[in-house]
């Protein structure tokens, strides 16, 4: 019998090109005068927590894997986004008006996606990664606003990032504390949603997450079946001490976003290569590259490149 997290470890196989394994990529060529600017995009388990100190995101600890001196690392998360929040708020438009050639932008959405479209809040996208879209009038506002689905919003993201020359990387979502069976809870198939149920997350949108960067050619970082083969293995009774309380699943305490932030960079560091070793601090340094299944190059095979690999 295939091991309880196997589904789920299909997800980016299933993806790629049969055979296709993934290659590290060099870090950006950039002029001497030019230092880059390394983005973390997401929500509250990325974005820094400080009022709340049992929560933390792990884009902050994230940011002290860097040296300063050579690249900037700013955690641009923020707490209670969704994908289309983070766009119709402004934040977007905040980021882009930022950005240059060489700098690398890290999205990561989903666990606000699923809420409702016009509650106060107005986080939800419309499910699924198609082009329809519905009209609102938005409850909190009473102006107009035309929703689109999590697919078409991620893609806006990716686009709008290559038309600055930046490159966007996407990431799949950080794992709940939720187990199965004594197994961390990664597949959607567990809970298989209709598009009469809100999905469950954050297990359908990494699969998602994954789909969107395959076919937009963008490198997946795939830190959801990193962080829950990891879980898999210390336990339910240590994972636990990585969460803000037992009553929240969601939200890391510091150690917990310790964690996630070492498996983000291990992942990085596997897709950019040892060229991207010349932008770590030492602590950085320390944590060494991620196993290749976990990341995906999801680059275009031109004319000349060989074929693939089949096993």
């Amino acid at each position: 019998m295939k091991s309880p997290h196997h589904r789920l470890l299909v997800l980016c196989s299933l993806l790629l090109a049969p055979g296709i394994k993934a290659q590290p990529v060099t870090a950006p060529t950039l002029a001497a005068s030019t230092q880059p600017v390394l983005y973390v995009v997401g929500d509250s388990t990325a974005a820094n927590q400080s009022r709340i100190p049992t929560i933390q995101g792990w884009g902050t600890p994230f940011l002290t894997y860097f040296d300063p001196t050579k690249i900037t690392a700013v955690n641009a998360a923020r707490g209670g986004r969704s994908s289309r929040t983070y766009i119709t708020e402004g934040h977007l438009d905040e980021l882009l008006a930022k950005l240059k050639p060489g700098d690398i932008v890290l999205l990561q959405w989903g666990h606000n996606d699923p809420y409702p479209l016009n509650d106060a809040n107005g986080r939800g996208s419309l499910f699924g990664l198609g082009e329809e879209t519905q009209d609102i009038i938005r409850s909190t506002t009473n102006k107009p606003e035309t929703l689109h689905t999590f697919g078409w919003y991620l893609r806006k993201y990716i686009a709008d990032i290559r038309a600055k020359g930046a490159q966007p990387v996407v990431l799949t979502l950080t794992i709940r504390d939720r187990w199965i069976d004594g197994k961390i809870e990664r597949d959607p198939s567990q809970a298989p949603p209709t598009k009469e149920e809100r999905p469950k997350e954050p297990t359908r949108y990494s699969v998602w997450s994954a789909e969107v960067a395959k076919a937009a050619n963008v490198p997946l970082l795939d830190v959801h079946n990193m962080i829950a083969d990891r879980y898999d293995q210390e336990g339910a009774t240590v994972v636990s001490k990585y969460f803000n309380s037992a009553k929240d699943p969601t939200h890391r305490n510091p150690a917990g976003a310790a964690v996630d932030a070492s498996i983000v960079l291990a992942c990085l560091r596997t897709l950019e290569g040892p060229a991207f070793d010349a932008y770590l601090s030492e602590k950085g340094k320390a944590v060494g590259p991620a196993d290749p299944k976990y990341v995906f190059l999801n680059a275009p095979l031109t004319a000349s490149a060989s074929p693939p690999e089949t096993k």
